[in-house]
């Protein structure tokens, strides 16, 4: 009866968390996700859903240590590598986001997300090749995929290969119709 009764709350703990972060109200959700935590330390999700919140409050360190910890508990799960990623992206930390994103594609192949933020990243680095891979997969995974085939302009462009950058803009007028 006990074990069912702290499930129940940790479980309800983690909704009204979810709630507060969909409503971004980021301290109530981290103070929810802190309860479902005691009720059972175990769980990864609420270590990610409240690094979702500290993410949002630019808390970026937390953030990355409730990633942590969650990524112990739950060593393949490419979403949370993902949300690593992001998170070293916005603390300026390019090379540690790529490793992440490299992580991420390594467990989970078609996710698009990886691709594009790296590409992104890649962009910034005016590595425009590495950016044209990622963009280029993106669009073999979703060929309707409006980002990838602008991002990938772009990068034709800034490469000098304007032919190239031009089919990619046409073949957005021809998705857009």
């Amino acid at each position: 009866m006990y074990l069912e009764q702290r499930l129940r709350q940790k479980q309800d703990f983690l909704k009204i968390g979810d709630a507060y972060l969909k409503q971004g109200l980021y301290q109530q959700a981290i103070a929810a996700y802190d309860q479902a935590i005691l009720t059972n330390h175990l769980d990864p999700l609420p270590y990610i859903n409240r690094g979702n919140a500290r993410f949002h409050l630019k808390q970026y360190m937390k953030a990355l240590d409730d990633y942590s910890f969650a990524q112990i508990l739950t060593p393949n799960d490419p979403h949370i590598y993902y949300n690593q990623g992001v998170t070293m992206n916005a603390l300026f930390l390019y090379n540690k986001a790529i490793a992440c994103y490299n992580r991420v594609i390594c467990l989970k192949s078609n996710y698009t997300a990886a691709y594009i933020n790296r590409g992104n990243i890649y962009m910034r680095l005016e590595a425009w090749a590495q950016a044209i891979t990622d963009y280029s997969q993106v669009i073999a995974l979703t060929p309707d995929n409006l980002i990838a085939y602008q991002n990938r302009a772009l990068a034709y462009q800034r490469q000098g290969n304007n032919a190239q950058a031009q089919k990619d803009f046409d073949q957005i007028k021809q998705l857009m119709r």
